[in-house]
């Protein structure tokens, strides 16, 4: 991923791929009807908000990534001369590459005396960079584009504390709280590689899917 990117934006990922991967084992409310999902007021507005939040997520993911592609083919190429290959690029002290804020305190200090008419260059080239960076934002919508996916990824959240906080005293109260794990919550559960998940998150799984598929059996409460 880029600098410009948040952190956020790195831990969403696997958050995203909840999304692609809720296809199998979802829970519907019809199919829990025989269990007594009607009469729970509560229980069906929990569902009906988490659908709608998982929804307005989606939107706003997919407007992201179409924004962050394009902010990505229109951002000004990084310039050699800022990254490890570059001749400060021993001294870089990230993987990424040089900024002009590093460059500025570069040049603030004396021990780097010798090299500072490499950083004084480096360094209109960064202010460069950074300069079409930022345009490149403001006409793509990148960043807008981010704060609703952040927003998105926030209100979530939200939904999950107030599913975390309601009792789960029937079945159908538990099997939709382990729906929410699996296409929100820990959807790397699921994940047939072996790196993605350990043994007991794998049990845990299988538990949580065991509930899933009693409930919409419709085998009590």
């Amino acid at each position: 991923m880029q600098r410009e990117l948040s952190r956020r934006s790195l831990l969403a990922g696997t958050a995203a791929t909840a999304t692609a991967s809720a296809g199998t084992g979802v829970l519907r409310a019809d199919s829990l009807g025989a269990i007594g999902i009607a009469s729970d007021a509560e229980l069906l507005d929990l569902m009906q908000t988490f659908a709608q939040a998982l929804d307005a997520y989606q939107v706003a993911r997919d407007n992201y990534n179409h924004c962050e592609n394009r902010y990505f083919a229109h951002r000004p190429d990084l310039p050699e001369a800022l990254t490890e290959s570059g001749p400060l690029g021993h001294l870089l002290p990230s993987w990424l590459h040089w900024s002009a804020a590093e460059l500025r305190q570069f040049l603030k200090n004396p021990e780097h005396r010798d090299v500072w008419d490499d950083a004084r260059a480096a360094l209109a080239l960064a202010k460069a960079y950074e300069a079409g960076a930022r345009r490149a934002k403001r006409e793509t919508g990148v960043a807008v584009a981010e704060a609703a996916h952040d927003a998105a990824i926030d209100h979530l959240g939200d939904v999950s504390q107030r599913i975390l906080a309601a009792p789960g005293r029937s079945l159908a109260r538990l099997a939709f709280k382990a729906y929410v794990v699996k296409t929100w919550g820990k959807p790397e559960w699921w994940d047939s590689g072996e790196d993605r998940a350990d043994t007991y998150e794998r049990l845990a799984a299988q538990i949580l899917d065991a509930v899933v598929a009693l409930a919409e059996a419709g085998r009590g409460v």
